[in-house]
């Protein structure tokens, strides 16, 4: 993966594949083809003979705070789809679209993944780590999905499989974020680690992982992804979808659009935010 775009970097240690998401000046929030990117460099370490484990990590301060906002807005305006003003079946149609490739993380791969989690963990970036197989964090790690506040809904569910009823639903009530050690406490993450030993904890784990024959552990990983399957994983991602669009259609999403188009993007961002305390901004 190399070229212009650095946006993913991707090295290897022995049998194991660390895929980098390098845009540490945006908390690694996502844009253009930074997602199709990581999309590509797992499905090529899933077909490597040489792979056994893959890490995902963030550069600088964070895992991911998601997608970038800013990125496909001007400063002055709102310019990307207004999806208030968009049908329910488009959206459906567009949300599919944007997810299909994404699909591949949940029952097709062959090889463990594990996310390396530090920072902020937020939407699109929480929607990442869930579909790893398994999740190590930093003590004071932040995963949340504060826009359920105000703008959407999860296009993906994970939630209750990994921590059930509870916490999923206050997650998904509050848009709170809950740290590290709360997440391995929870079911979110398997173990949480202090930040200076987090790099040597998660290679150990993936060096085991890859250690044990590629046979085995595709056969091993394949029998956990049809358990979720069977618990109705492929609906649920579905249903996750359907009411992600109809999530678009709020009173706050058609007065976020207007004050965009009216007073730019930032004064929309301010509006919405303004009854709670502000997560990173990207």
């Amino acid at each position: 993966m190399s070229g212009e775009d650095d946006s993913i970097i991707i090295s290897h240690d022995d049998r194991v594949m660390t895929i980098l998401m390098n845009r540490p000046h945006k908390l690694n929030a996502y844009s253009g083809d930074m997602k199709p990117r990581l999309i590509e460099a797992i499905r090529e370490g899933d077909e490597s003979d040489r792979v056994g484990c893959m890490i995902i990590k963030g550069a600088g301060t964070s895992f991911s705070s998601g997608s970038d906002l800013s990125a496909d807005v001007k400063p002055d305006s709102v310019t990307y789809q207004n999806t208030y003003e968009t049908s329910i079946k488009d959206d459906i149609r567009r949300l599919r679209r944007n997810n299909a490739s994404s699909a591949f993380f949940d029952s097709k791969l062959q090889t463990p993944i594990i996310a390396q989690v530090h920072g902020w963990c937020l939407a699109g970036g929480l929607e990442i780590a869930m579909k790893c197989d398994l999740i190590v964090a930093a003590d004071d790690a932040k995963f949340g999905y504060p826009i359920v506040r105000n703008t959407a809904s999860p296009p993906t569910h994970m939630f209750t499989y990994l921590m059930g009823t509870q916490w999923s639903r206050y997650l998904l009530y509050t848009g709170d974020h809950v740290d590290g050690r709360t997440a391995a406490r929870i079911g979110l993450a398997l173990l949480s680690v202090p930040l200076e030993e987090l790099d040597e904890r998660v290679n150990a784990l993936a060096q085991r992982i890859a250690t044990v024959p590629p046979e085995l552990i595709a056969i091993n990983k394949a029998i956990c992804e049809q358990a979720l399957d069977a618990m109705g994983r492929p609906l649920l991602q579905e249903l996750a979808l359907e009411a992600d669009a109809i999530a678009h259609k709020t009173t706050v999403m058609k007065n976020f659009y207007e004050i965009g188009e009216t007073d730019g993007y930032k004064a929309a961002l301010e509006f919405i935010n303004k009854p709670y305390t502000n997560e990173p901004a990207t």
